[in-house]
């Protein structure tokens, strides 16, 4: 998990802040005037451009493009004629929807494939990082410039502090808010490291840190901003509507319930079941009720119907398809074969 993408790290360190500190992230990104605020970091050969692409509370919608450091421009770019020019160079310009209730990724789309991306294999790190306290770094625990000397009954070092470039332009004696998260002790490469965060503390509205260290002072992991500021050149249009899908498929002695994403309880549609016995192939229309639970839609087919169009006395599997009246183009297959109970 601590192979995760700098997009990964980077959002999974911002969501923890909602349950331990005096603001949360739905307050602190609920905001419209944040549209346009973006961080750019460079971390391990790769710089990423990370932005508020838009919010919508619940939602908050992050933008990232990456691009191979050693591609960027020589000097820092004006980032809206980057945008405009549809960032040359980038491998990755990737728009992610954070539920700032549950603080948790929703979805991910790609404007580089044009599609939907999973990030399944991501949530756990993320899970396991947004439950992490955090808490503030007192300033006799604060990172100092220097080595100490033994003879020293106070440490007159100056407090470190990483550099702040805003819009291209170093700014002189920034000061931050340092916040401290440990990871839990378990098998992974993190257990029991420190997670430092570093926060503009003259402008606290502002929502990205500036610095990000991961490790125990042997082995660091840092991540480094080295632009940051307001842009609002969106040369991309937002994600189309995902596809609708079939969720789930459950089977009962009441019958069968197909949980439907991405669509209305509204439509119409068309259920059908294909034999995959041997010796007959056969598929079958089956009536069925339409219901909605919250943003998904329920197909219900009673027991009866079952019982009326198929022969439950034969162990029989079944492949579905949903296809919606109004588009066709639509139709869902559900990837697993279902068999259905015996009377």
């Amino acid at each position: 998990m601590i192979k995760a993408s700098l997009s990964q790290l980077f959002l999974a360190c911002l969501l923890p802040l909602a349950p331990l500190l005096s603001f949360s992230l739905k307050d602190k990104f609920n905001a419209p005037s944040l549209r346009g605020s973006f961080i750019v970091t460079e971390y391990e050969k790769t710089t990423s451009f990370l932005r508020v692409y838009s919010v919508s509370p619940p939602y908050l919608f992050l933008e990232e493009i990456n691009i191979p450091s050693q591609l960027r421009p020589k000097k820092l770019p004006h980032w809206d004629l980057w945008l405009q020019d549809k960032a040359p160079h980038h491998t990755s310009w990737l728009l992610y929807q954070i539920d700032l209730n549950l603080c948790t990724i929703v979805d991910c789309y790609s404007f580089s494939r044009q599609s939907y991306i999973s990030l399944q294999k991501e949530h756990s790190f993320l899970a396991q990082l947004m439950t992490l306290p955090l808490q503030c770094i007192s300033e006799e625990n604060r990172k100092r410039i220097g080595s100490k000397s033994p003879s020293d009954e106070l440490d007159m070092r100056k407090i470190w502090s990483p550099p702040k470039i805003l819009h291209g332009k170093k700014i002189a004696h920034p000061t931050f808010q340092a916040m401290r998260a440990t990871w839990p002790k378990d098998d992974s490469l993190l257990s029991g490291k420190l997670i430092d965060l570093y926060f503009d503390q003259d402008n606290p509205s502002f929502p990205f840190p500036y610095w990000i260290e991961m490790g125990d002072g042997h082995n660091v992991l840092k991540i480094r901003a080295i632009d940051s500021g307001y842009s609002l050149c969106f040369p991309l249009q937002g994600p189309p509507p995902k596809p609708p899908s079939i969720e789930t498929v459950s089977v009962s002695p009441e019958g069968m319930t197909i949980t439907l994403a991405h669509t209305s309880a509204e439509e119409s549609f068309q259920i059908v079941l294909s034999s995959t016995h041997q010796k007959v192939h056969s598929s079958i229309s089956l009536p069925h009720k339409v219901s909605s639970s919250g943003p998904d839609t329920l197909l219900t087919i009673s027991q009866e119907v079952l019982a009326t169009h198929l022969d439950l006395q034969t162990p029989t599997s079944y492949y579905l398809s949903v296809i919606p009246i109004n588009t066709p183009s639509a139709m869902m297959d559900y990837p697993h074969p279902i068999r259905l109970p015996e009377r």
